[in-house]
């Protein structure tokens, strides 16, 4: 057993180094021509953040664009919230054709006049030149471009927690791109012509998953125009998101996440959430074997791990110009490899309550 345990954190050292040196800044410049960009954002029960996101969408320094907003019968009051603003020109609201977020993007996307079609969620808040950012990126050749995402710090323990867990997953994404093998990106910052998601067939085909709009798009762009998708992460390309106000609700939104996997239909995206739940797997055995025997090499390698992770986390938190916290990463050391095999088991075996919806983790495509 120890022998295998540390075969498998000596991989990750590797891969985690590998990531290190893949997480890069990128800017383009700006194409001769700007498109008029659609906004869309599927929204439900979100009256408490609609007035922060208007805010930010509507000040954007970007000239050609319009926000749709797509209500996905929202059972507070969402719309009420919205019509204050329905006065603004490049505002359009609607109610979504069907139920879910992939039907509520797909009746925006239906609707826009754009040639570009950016999402975003309603509890995040953008830079007043994000839409430029986006829009430098646009170039001739590209169909999509996938920028980051961040939570936002509170100043709270449970805030700076959820912001050092998030740096992992937005390392992993720009580093995959840095190699060519991407195998994720957020809905919440994206971008897309309008016509590679007809040429697609948008979501037809994992209509049934109730997560993965980002995904999976991604994945039947790179199917059919594999260097078409790019990723950029200048400072006014990142979106922050709120954080979640609390455990459950966490746990809740990293089953809807990890209940995708199996669906995803990429050999690399699957096979590296497989390694990712064995080291995990291999760190909680370790945990106990240090106990028992602390010199060893599981020991070294324990403290080889928490090494490059701390400089990963703390180079990607710089590269997305955000605060690292070294007592946050330091509690993740013992709590996040608890919460991935959790949540990894749960995906799996049992449903989940998101946006007052009870969805089933063996959701078929």
């Amino acid at each position: 057993m120890e022998i295998v345990v540390v075969v498998i954190l000596f991989l990750y050292v590797i891969m985690v180094l590998v990531v290190f040196a893949g997480v890069r800044q990128r800017d383009t410049s700006s194409p001769d021509t700007k498109p008029f960009i659609s906004v869309v954002v599927a929204m439900r029960n979100e009256a408490s953040n609609v007035d922060s996101l208007l805010e930010s969408l509507l000040n954007q320094s970007y000239a050609d664009y319009e926000v749709i907003l797509v209500d996905d019968h929202s059972t507070d009051d969402t719309l009420s919230v919205v019509r204050r603003y329905t006065g603004d020109r490049s505002l359009r609201v609607m109610v979504s054709a069907g139920e879910g977020k992939k039907h509520a993007i797909t009746s925006g996307i239906a609707a826009a006049r754009g040639t570009w079609i950016v999402t975003t969620d309603a509890d995040c808040r953008h830079h007043p030149s994000w839409l430029e950012a986006l829009a430098s990126a646009m170039g001739e050749n590209v169909n999509m471009v996938c920028a980051p995402v961040v939570i936002s710090d509170s100043g709270s323990v449970w805030g700076k927690l959820q912001q050092t867990e998030f740096f992992s997953v937005m390392a992993l994404t720009i580093a995959s791109f840095y190699w060519r093998k991407p195998v994720m990106c957020n809905g919440a910052n994206l971008a897309y012509r309008k016509s590679i998601f007809e040429k697609v067939g948008g979501f037809s085909g994992n209509e049934g998953v109730p997560s993965g709009d980002d995904e999976f798009m991604m994945r039947k762009v790179l199917r059919a125009h594999p260097a078409s998708v790019h990723c950029i992460t200048g400072s006014p390309a990142v979106v922050h998101t709120a954080l979640l106000p609390d455990l459950a609700t966490f746990l809740r939104q990293r089953i809807r996440w990890a209940s995708k996997w199996r669906f995803s239909g990429d050999a690399t995206s699957q096979a590296a959430a497989i390694f990712i739940f064995l080291v995990q797997c291999a760190v909680l055995t370790s945990f106990v074997m240090v106990a028992l025997n602390p010199l060893s090499w599981v020991t070294i390698l324990l403290g080889l791990k928490a090494i490059a992770e701390g400089f990963l986390l703390r180079h990607a938190a710089r590269t997305l110009h955000t605060k690292f916290h070294l007592l946050s990463f330091l509690a993740l050391q013992v709590i996040y490899p608890v919460y991935v095999v959790a949540v990894a088991i749960l995906s799996n075996v049992r449903g989940y309550i998101w946006k007052d919806r009870f969805y089933l983790s063996k959701t078929h495509v």
